[in-house]
């Protein structure tokens, strides 16, 4: 089976809320809200129980995308949209076929990084 190919657009952006109404939608801080159709969760082996990162893979009606979100001990940091993966046009069952390479994409784009928590800019997390 060939990979598939894709564009890849960094973002920066924070989820506010999650909302359950006519779809499940993540709005976000710029005001664009996705809408979200299928998600699957991520979780690298954890380097440290005490800080480390989880994802979220998503496709939307607006695009795939690439949601983190930091756990320092039990309190979980807000999720953050990273990045908006775009697929070759020609590309079927997109969704499913980058969910088995998320954790090399990830490892690949240095997000699987843990927070520090002092060096934290307002508004962003490290490794965006």
């Amino acid at each position: 089976m060939a990979l598939p190919r894709f564009g890849v657009c960094p973002l920066e952006d924070e989820v506010l809320y999650f909302e359950m109404g006519a779809s499940y939608t993540a709005w976000m801080r710029s005001g664009q809200a996705l809408r979200i159709l299928r998600a699957c969760s991520y979780q690298p082996p954890l380097r440290n129980a005490e800080n480390h990162p989880t994802f979220l893979w998503v496709e939307a009606l607006e695009g795939f995308y690439l949601l983190r979100q930091h756990l320092l001990g039990t309190r979980p940091l807000p999720w953050y949209v990273l990045r908006q993966v775009v697929p070759d046009p020609e590309e079927n069952h997109f969704f499913f076929g980058f969910q088995d390479l998320l954790g090399d994409f990830i490892q690949e784009q240095g997000l699987d990084v843990p927070c520090e928590p002092d060096s934290m800019p307002a508004g962003g997390l490290p490794g965006t």
